[in-house]
C-alpha cells in the first residue's frame, strides 16, 4: 500500500445507539491499529457521537446545515472524501463487531485486490453467538452470486480507493449501496476476493435492512423484492460501463426479478405456496436468497 494509509468507515444512526460502545471496542482491540475512523453522523449529534465513541483518529461526518440527504447520499458524502484522501477504506456497520484480525486481514487481502470481503459470524441482538456463518461455502465464486444475490455488504468489505473512486456516486435514492457498489466493481473487471474466516460478528434484528435467517414470510419476501428490483433500477439506469456479458447476466436478472414482482403482488395461493417451499429448502446465508429463487421459478413463471 502507499503511503496515504487505510480509513474505516462507518455510518451510525440513531437504531444503532445501543452497539456503538461494543463496535468501538472491537476497534479499539484491533491488532493492526494504524488506521483512521470515519463516521456518519446520520440523525445523531456529532459531539455526543464522539464522545461515545471515545476512539483516537476518529472524523465525524457531519450533515450539512441546512440539508435534508438520504443515507445513501450521506455515505456518497463521506465515500467522496474517502478515495482523495487514502489509499483503502475497509467498510464496517456500527450495529456489528469486528473480529480483531479485521483490519489487518483486509489490509494484507488488498495487497492482491482492488476489493476484498469476508464472511460473517451471525449473533443474536443481544450479541449471543447463533452458531450461524453467513457467505459462500469453499469452492465457490461469490462474485457467481452478484447478478441475483450479494454477499459484499458494508459490513465485511474493504475497497482500494482507486477501484472505489470508479463505482461511486451513488444515486440518491440508493438504499442496497453494498450490492450496487459491488456489482459496479465486478461489471468494471475489478479484481475481487473473498475471505473464508469469518473476521465480522453480524448482528440480526428488527432494524436491520435485510434479514437473512429464516424462517421467510409473504410479507417479507415482497419487502426485499421492492429493495431489490429498486436497486436493479438504479443500477442499470442510465447504463452502466463495463464487460457486455456481465451486464447481460444483470439484465436478465432485473427482468426475472420484475416478473417475479408482478406476481408476487397478484397471488397470494402462488406465494403461500413459494414461501413454504424456500422455508422447505436448505437455507442459504446470503443477502436477498429469498427473492425470486431460480429453484422455485416454476411457480412464477407459470
Amino acid at each position: 500500500m502507499a503511503d496515504r494509509g487505510l480509513a474505516v468507515y462507518a455510518a451510525a444512526y440513531p437504531a444503532a445507539r445501543p452497539y456503538l460502545g461494543a463496535w468501538a471496542a472491537s476497534l479499539r482491540a484491533q491488532t493492526d491499529r494504524d488506521f483512521d475512523v470515519w463516521v456518519t453522523a446520520d440523525g445523531l449529534d456529532p459531539e455526543a457521537l464522539k464522545r461515545t465513541l471515545d476512539l483516537d483518529r476518529a472524523h465525524v461526518v457531519e450533515t450539512p446545515a441546512g440539508a435534508t440527504q438520504t443515507p445513501g447520499q450521506l455515505r456518497a458524502l463521506a465515500m467522496e472524501q474517502l478515495v482523495d484522501r487514502y489509499d483503502a477504506v475497509v467498510f464496517v456497520d456500527v450495529d456489528d463487531v469486528l473480529e480483531p484480525s479485521r483490519v489487518a486481514a483486509a489490509r494484507q487481502a488488498l495487497g492482491q485486490w482492488d476489493v476484498t470481503g469476508c464472511r460473517l459470524r451471525i449473533m443474536d441482538e443481544s450479541g449471543g453467538d447463533l452458531g450461524v456463518v453467513f457467505g459462500p461455502i469453499e469452492g465457490e465464486d461469490p462474485c457467481a452470486y452478484l447478478p441475483r444475490w450479494n454477499v459484499f455488504g458494508l459490513s465485511n468489505t474493504a475497497y482500494r480507493t482507486s477501484a472505489l473512486r470508479e463505482c461511486l456516486p451513488i444515486p440518491a435514492d440508493c438504499i442496497l449501496v453494498d450490492w450496487l457498489l459491488a456489482s459496479r466493481a465486478w461489471v468494471r473487471g475489478k479484481r475481487i476476493g473473498f475471505d473464508l474466516e469469518p473476521r465480522m460478528r453480524y448482528r440480526q434484528y428488527a432494524r436491520n435492512t435485510a434479514h437473512v435467517l429464516g424462517p421467510s414470510t409473504a410479507a417479507g419476501v415482497r419487502r426485499a423484492t421492492e429493495l431489490v428490483t429498486a436497486y436493479y433500477r438504479q443500477l442499470l439506469a442510465p447504463a452502466p460501463v463495463g464487460d457486455p456479458s456481465r451486464l447481460a447476466e444483470l439484465h436478465r436478472a432485473k427482468a426475472s426479478i420484475e416478473r417475479f414482482e408482478r406476481w408476487s403482488a397478484s397471488s397470494e395461493e402462488g406465494m403461500r405456496t413459494y414461501v413454504e417451499r424456500l422455508n422447505a429448502m436448505q437455507r442459504r446465508y446470503l443477502w436477498w436468497w429469498s427473492v425470486a429463487h431460480p429453484d422455485l421459478e416454476e411457480l412464477w413463471r407459470a
